[in-house]
Formats: C-alpha cells, structure tokens, sequence
C-alpha cells in the first residue's frame, strides 16, 4: 500500500500499477481509520504494466491508504532513489508504504503514477 494525506479534495481517475501476474484484484482506498473512500475497484490486470480507473473522490485529509485487498506480493514496485514524504505540491504527499510486501522491479512505485 501507499499512506498519502490529501492537502486538497481530490480525484484520482487513475492509476498506473505493475502486476506480477495476470487475474482480478481488488484496489481501494481507506481514509486513516480503514474506512472505505468511495468504491472499491476490482479490476482485471494483465502481467506488467496497467493503467487502470479508480474514480475515487478523497476528501482534504490525512492518513490514506492506498492498497491492494486480498491477495499479496501481486504488485510491483520500488522505493529506490528517493525517500518519502514525496510531495505533490497542492495536491497531496506520499507519506510512506509497506515497501516490504512488493518486490523491488520497476522504477516508479506501486500507484505512483496518478491522474488526478
């Protein structure tokens, strides 16, 4: 998962994520008390790289979490080159992850890329 605050309301319509292997997965993000933030997406990946749709209204606030339920180590992702917070002026701040669950494989982070 990614932890993030959002420093505005926001609308994240997409995502780019990096799966290990092909199947279902089911993406969601949980505001800091686990909460469900809008729907959950369960969504059909290929092996590589996907960019998929959330359409995900979040509210200014801090302690989110974006995550994959169920399954785990079936998305990719790296922390190298950088450290957290990582911040996206006037739209929110990466504030950390679970980097140990995801294998280290491609050079953004799980989720990383946004469409705001």
């Amino acid at each position: 998962y990614l932890e993030f605050d959002a420093l505005n309301d926001l609308d994240i319509s997409s995502v780019k994520v990096y799966a290990a292997s092909a199947g279902i997965r089911r993406i969601a993000v949980n505001n800091f008390d686990g909460t469900l933030v809008g729907r959950s997406a369960f969504l059909n990946l290929q092996a590589g790289e996907n960019i998929v749709e959330l359409n995900v209204s979040v509210p200014k606030g801090t302690g989110y979490r974006m995550e994959q339920v169920g399954q785990v180590d079936e998305l990719l992702a790296t922390v190298n080159g950088f450290s957290f917070p990582i911040d996206v002026p006037e739209v929110l701040t990466i504030t950390g992850s679970n980097d140990g669950l995801y294998r280290i494989q491609v050079p953004e982070t799980l989720f990383w890329i946004w469409i705001c």
